[in-house]
C-alpha cells in the first residue's frame, strides 16, 4: 500500500486545536514533515511545546488575526510546503457574540491571509501547492430546512449572528481563491466534533 503522506511537507494552521493536534500527530505517524501554526497564547504553550517535541513536527508562532501573507509565503517556501490544512479559527458561538470583531478578523482575514500566501507561493513557483483544505463549519448551512445537509445544500444567506457571518466569509474567500486563482482548495464543513 502506498503511503501518500510519506515525505510530504505539510502546514497545519490551528495545530494546537482539537482537530489540528490529532491531524499533526497522524501526519507525523504517516511520515510527513509537518509544521503547524499556533498563535502565541499562554493557554496553548504547554500543548504546543509537547507537540513540537515529536520528531518531524515544527511549531511556528504566528497570530493570524493580523496576517502577513508575504511572511507566511516565505515560511512556506523555506519549508517546501506542498499541502495546507487551514484549521485556525474562532469556533465558539458565545465568544463570537462577546467579541464579534476578533471573530471576524480571525475567521475571515486569517483565512484570506493563508490563501493569499498560497497564491503568492504559486505565483512564484508554479505547482508547489498540491492541496489546501479549509476547515469550515456546518453552520454555513444553518437555517436550511432539509436534513441531512449535503454539499449541494444551499448556504445561508439570511445570517443573523457574527459566527455564521464569519463562516460564510471563510467559505467565500476559499471559493474565490479556488475559482479565480485556480488553487486546489477543498472546504470541509465540519459538524460538532
Amino acid at each position: 500500500m502506498i503511503n501518500y503522506w510519506e515525505g510530504k511537507r505539510i502546514l497545519v494552521t490551528g495545530g494546537t486545536g482539537f482537530i489540528g493536534n490529532k491531524l499533526v500527530n497522524e501526519l507525523r505517524n504517516r511520515g510527513a514533515k509537518t509544521a503547524y501554526i499556533t498563535r502565541p497564547h499562554p493557554l496553548r504553550t504547554q500543548r504546543a511545546q509537547s507537540l513540537s517535541l515529536n520528531e518531524g513536527i515544527e511549531m511556528i508562532l504566528i497570530d493570524l488575526i493580523n496576517p502577513n501573507p508575504i511572511n507566511l509565503k516565505e515560511i512556506m517556501r523555506e519549508r517546501g510546503i506542498s499541502h495546507v490544512f487551514h484549521l485556525a479559527g474562532q469556533p465558539l458561538l458565545g465568544e463570537a457574540m462577546n467579541d464579534p470583531f476578533s471573530t471576524m478578523k480571525l475567521n475571515i482575514l486569517g483565512t484570506t491571509g493563508v490563501l493569499e500566501a498560497c497564491r503568492l507561493l504559486e505565483h512564484d513557483k508554479k505547482g508547489t501547492i498540491e492541496g489546501i483544505v479549509v476547515g469550515s463549519s456546518i453552520n454555513a448551512y444553518n437555517g436550511s430546512k432539509e436534513l441531512p445537509y449535503l454539499e449541494s445544500s444551499p448556504l445561508i444567506v439570511d445570517h443573523q449572528f457574527p459566527y455564521e457571518t464569519s463562516i460564510l466569509g471563510m467559505d467565500s474567500a476559499a471559493v474565490t481563491y479556488g475559482r479565480t486563482f485556480k488553487l486546489p482548495i477543498w472546504i470541509a464543513r465540519l459538524s460538532n466534533i
